[in-house]
């Protein structure tokens, strides 16, 4: 809970507003999750979240799609931004580092819990798709590592279907002969 204080969305707490104490409580998800993931199971719900959030978090960079203001809005924004911009550099830029930990978790999640993965398939696969377009190049391949382990876990829960189906079918026909 104290480390999942420090990165909560819309916190409080003093470290929630740095990119790398956030990118640090993701990495220490990753490592709750996979190596003790019956222990983590009663905040599997916030982490994911966070997760889910920080996979989209780029605050130096505005996509089109999320672009919907008035023009108005627009003009006095970017006088505000110019200004902004005399002290802030891209190499300054760490956000990356925190999408790219909050991919690994949701990765971590996925191979640890089996079990959760009916009910984790619909939220996290439409936001690894969004990220699709992600802009940095490490990112970008931990979104597609994390997609494709999404799609093996998926792959191996309906192997799984499937033979404990014909087992059953098998079990029937001898029964019933």
């Amino acid at each position: 809970p104290l480390v999942l204080q420090q990165c909560e969305p819309g916190s409080s707490a003093p470290g929630a507003s740095d990119p790398e104490m956030i990118e640090s409580c993701l990495q220490a998800f990753e490592s709750f999750v996979s190596r003790c993931p019956a222990e983590v199971g009663a905040y599997e719900e916030p982490i994911a979240k966070a997760s889910l959030h920080y996979l989209r978090f780029d605050p130096n960079y505005a996509d089109d799609d999320e672009m919907e203001e008035d023009d108005n809005d627009e003009e006095e924004e970017e006088m505000e931004d110019d200004e902004d911009d005399e002290n802030y550099s891209d190499d300054d830029d760490v956000s990356w580092k925190v999408r790219r930990a909050a991919a690994k978790v949701l990765s971590a999640a996925l191979v640890s819990r089996p079990d959760k993965l009916a009910a984790m398939v619909p939220r996290v696969a439409p936001t690894l798709i969004s990220r699709f377009r992600e802009r940095e190049e490490n990112v970008k391949m931990d979104v597609f590592a994390t997609f494709n382990v999404l799609l093996e876990q998926v792959g191996i829960a309906n192997r799984a279907a499937s033979e404990a189906a014909a087992a059953d079918a098998m079990v029937m026909d001898g029964e019933g002969g």
